[in-house]
C-alpha cells in the first residue's frame, strides 16, 4: 500500500512540473555553444550532436568504417534518452567542420528525423534531454514550428539597424549562433579569428514578442528553400524549449538562472538586405548607432507566420 501511494505522489510531481507523460530522459552538456548527448547507434555508441535544423541524422563516417560500414548509408537501432528506433536509417558522412570544435569527436548528428515522432524537450541548465510521447503544461511563450526542407524551423526577423528581413529560421541547437543567408559582412574578420564562433553582430532579431540585441551571427548559403538562415544556442540557452511537430509549436520557458555564454564576438555586423559587399562597407559607420523599431520586427515575424 506504501509503495502504491509512493507511485501515485512521484507520478504528480512529475505531472505538476509540466514534463510529458511516456518520457524518456538523458542528461546531456553544452559544449561549445552546442547541445551533446550520449547516444548509441547499433554497436556504436558515443556523443552526438543534437541538431533539428539537420533534416537528416549522420554518422561519422569514420566511426562508421571502424565498424566496418562501407555504404552511404546503414540501418540500426537508434537507443537516445531512453527511446528505442528500431531499424533507423543514418547517413554515413565525413563531418568535417562540425567535428572540429569537439576535442572528444563525434559519433554523429541527431537530426530532425529521428526527433520526429516526439515531444522534444531541451534545457541547458542543468542540461538535459526528454523524449515524450504526450506535452505537459502548457508553457509561456508558443511560437508556430514547422519543417522546411525536413528542419525545424520557427518565424523570424532580423535586423541590421538600416534594414530588416523576415523569414523562416531553422532551429539549431547543434551550433552557437545566428546564421543568416544571403548577406554580407561589414568588415572582414581580423586573421586570428576564431573559425569556430560567429565572426558578426546581428543588431536585433525579433522571435514572437521577445527582442535580442546585438547577436552573434554568422553568413551562410541558403540551407534550404524556404529558409533565411537558423538560430543557434546563443538564442536558445535562455530557455527550456519543447519542440511539438506534430502540433505545429514550439514553447519556451524562461530560466531562472541560465547558462551564461562566456565569450563576446567581433564588433562586426551583418550587412543583412543586401549581399553586395560595397554596399555593406558603405553602411558600417551608421548601423552601429540606429535604434531598433521592436514593434516593425514583430509585424515582420507575425506576417511571416500568418503566410506560413
Amino acid at each position: 500500500m506504501r509503495r502504491t501511494i509512493l507511485s501515485i505522489l512521484l507520478g504528480l510531481s512529475a505531472w505538476a512540473a509540466g514534463f510529458g507523460s511516456w518520457a524518456g530522459e538523458t542528461a546531456c552538456w553544452f559544449d561549445h555553444g552546442a547541445i551533446v548527448v550520449p547516444g548509441a547507434f547499433g554497436d556504436i555508441a558515443g556523443d552526438f550532436l543534437l541538431d533539428p535544423a539537420t533534416p537528416t541524422s549522420q554518422l561519422n563516417a569514420t566511426n562508421a568504417q571502424m565498424f566496418g560500414i562501407v555504404t552511404p548509408t546503414a540501418r540500426a537501432d537508434l537507443r537516445l534518452a531512453g527511446e528505442r528506433l528500431p531499424g533507423f536509417e543514418m547517413t554515413a558522412i565525413d563531418l568535417g567542420a562540425r567535428e572540429r570544435p569537439f576535442a572528444a569527436g563525434l559519433v554523429g548528428v541527431i537530426g530532425a528525423d529521428a526527433l520526429s515522432g516526439f515531444i522534444t524537450e531541451i534545457q541547458t541548465e542543468p542540461c538535459r534531454l526528454r523524449l515524450s510521447r504526450r506535452a505537459g503544461r502548457r508553457w509561456p511563450i508558443r511560437l508556430p514550428l514547422k519543417v522546411i526542407g525536413g528542419a525545424f524551423a520557427v518565424p523570424a526577423a532580423v535586423s541590421d539597424g538600416a534594414t530588416t528581413r523576415a523569414g523562416w529560421f531553422a532551429v539549431a541547437t547543434g551550433q552557437p549562433g545566428v546564421t543568416v543567408a544571403d548577406a554580407r559582412l561589414t568588415r572582414d574578420p581580423p586573421k586570428n579569428a576564431d573559425p569556430d564562433w560567429p565572426p558578426a553582430r546581428l543588431r536585433a532579431l525579433s522571435l514572437g514578442d521577445l527582442l535580442f540585441e546585438q547577436v552573434p551571427a554568422g553568413i551562410t548559403d541558403p540551407p534550404a528553400p524556404g529558409l533565411a538562415g537558423s538560430l543557434g544556442e546563443d538564442i536558445w540557452w535562455r530557455f527550456r524549449m519543447r519542440l511539438d511537430p506534430a502540433h505545429g509549436r514550439l514553447e519556451l520557458e524562461p530560466l531562472s538562472s541560465p547558462l551564461p555564454i562566456g565569450r563576446t564576438s567581433l564588433p562586426v555586423f551583418a550587412a543583412i538586405i543586401h549581399p553586395d559587399t560595397a554596399l555593406a562597407k558603405e553602411r558600417a559607420a551608421v548601423l552601429e548607432s540606429n535604434p531598433v523599431d521592436s514593434s516593425a520586427l514583430r509585424e515582420e515575424v507575425e506576417g511571416v507566420a500568418a503566410a506560413g
